[in-house]
């Protein structure tokens, strides 16, 4: 049978291939959709209150087609924000996702900047004030919403302000105008808060990514920690069986590693252990493929979409690569570096196969290279199907 995932692989603290700052952004895009909602409801709520107040002063016709426009919008807006949150965003494609939404942002911004442009009537003192008060509502709302990305509070707020503004400044009475000086004053106020809250928000998650990081890598070597290693092996087991790609599993393992720990130390030991896992995590050539160390002196590689032959041809490459000497800082001396045994098994995830059975089967291949001479690389028996 196949295993079930133990909770969502996309949330693994382990990211070979990312930079701490990518992970950050991608954290601060699902914190800002995780408010869609919020934001969408609102927004509903404070156009129909728009549209009621102004309903016997405007005409109704260019009230619907504005209200139309912000339902339409919104509900798009909601919708893209749940499929966001539902998908499994890599960091890699997160930038596309992050342009969408600033631009949906800004895009929120220059609809709620209209109704000053459409609705504003020199002459209407009380109605000019009831559109300010909303948009300065709105406006002073978001500024919770709107703090966790970096540019989303001031391109949503200077472009539903600012043709307030200008309209208060040059077609308004002494008051208006008053108030059209204070208006930049105060969001300039409420910026500077939003900056703060970015900020704290951005230390909290940079803090949290960076514990949950190290949680999945190993102390000695830099790769992969075991635990690492198994998440990534299920999600990639997953995303083949959807996909319908084979998996290719590697394990490997240094050839008398406890006799070259007795000889020349520990310390020298795990210097080993570092310059092998360099090595062979410099010959992966696509940042989906994962190197890790799963146990004292056996390592393990993970080649998504990849058969039989495209693994055998890595491993070889390793195998190569694993050669020449180390310095021995203890006694100044180069020591011969030692040489590694290496299983190979692959399948096609299906119902019929399972994680354990593509383990078991590199294992076994591992075993026969070991007791046949080592330093060679050996091929499971069969794929499994």
């Amino acid at each position: 049978m196949n295993e079930k995932p133990a909770g969502n692989t996309a949330d693994i603290g382990f990211s070979h291939e990312n930079t701490i700052d990518d992970q950050v952004g991608l954290e601060h895009l699902r914190i800002g959709n995780k408010h869609a909602l919020i934001i969408t409801l609102g927004n509903l709520l404070a156009s129909m209150l728009l549209v009621l107040g102004l309903s016997a002063h405007v005409e109704n016709s260019s009230l619907l087609i504005w209200f139309g426009t912000m339902l339409v919008f919104n509900l798009f807006r909601y919708y893209q924000a749940r499929k966001f949150l539902s998908a499994e965003i890599s960091v890699q494609s997160y930038h596309h996702q992050e342009r969408r939404y600033v631009l949906a942002v800004a895009t929120s911004g220059i609809l709620w900047g209209l109704t000053a442009v459409l609705f504003f009537s020199t002459g209407a003192p009380v109605q000019d004030m009831f559109i300010a008060l909303v948009l300065m509502s709105m406006a002073s709302a978001a500024t919770a919403s709107l703090s966790f990305h970096r540019f989303a509070y001031p391109l949503f707020v200077v472009p539903t302000i600012s043709p307030l503004v200008l309209k208060l400044l040059y077609e308004g009475d002494d008051t208006q105008q008053i108030i059209g000086l204070v208006i930049p004053l105060y969001f300039g106020f409420l910026m500077v808060l939003s900056r703060q809250i970015f900020y704290y928000a951005d230390q909290t998650i940079r803090n949290s990514l960076t514990n949950r990081q190290h949680a999945y890598v190993d102390y000695l070597t830099g790769i992969a920690n075991r635990r690492a290693f198994d998440q990534y092996l299920q999600k990639e087991w997953f995303r083949g069986l959807r996909a319908n790609q084979p998996l290719s599993l590697i394990l490997m393992d240094i050839d008398d590693f406890k006799k070259l720990n007795d000889t020349y130390g520990h310390p020298f030991g795990d210097k080993t252990l570092q310059s092998i896992a360099h090595r062979v995590k410099s010959k992966l050539k696509r940042s989906s493929d994962l190197a890790a160390r799963i146990g004292g002196e056996e390592f393990s590689i993970i080649l998504p979409n990849t058969g039989l032959d495209g693994a055998l041809s890595i491993a070889e490459e390793i195998q190569s690569e694993v050669t020449g000497s180390i310095h021995n800082p203890e006694t100044s001396e180069r020591v011969t570096m030692p040489t590694l045994s290496l299983g190979i098994s692959c399948c096609y995830p299906d119902q019929r196969s399972s994680i354990s059975g593509l383990y078991q089967q590199a294992d076994n291949a591992l075993y026969e290279a070991k007791h046949s001479g080592k330093n060679q690389v050996v091929l499971a028996d069969s794929i499994l199907s």
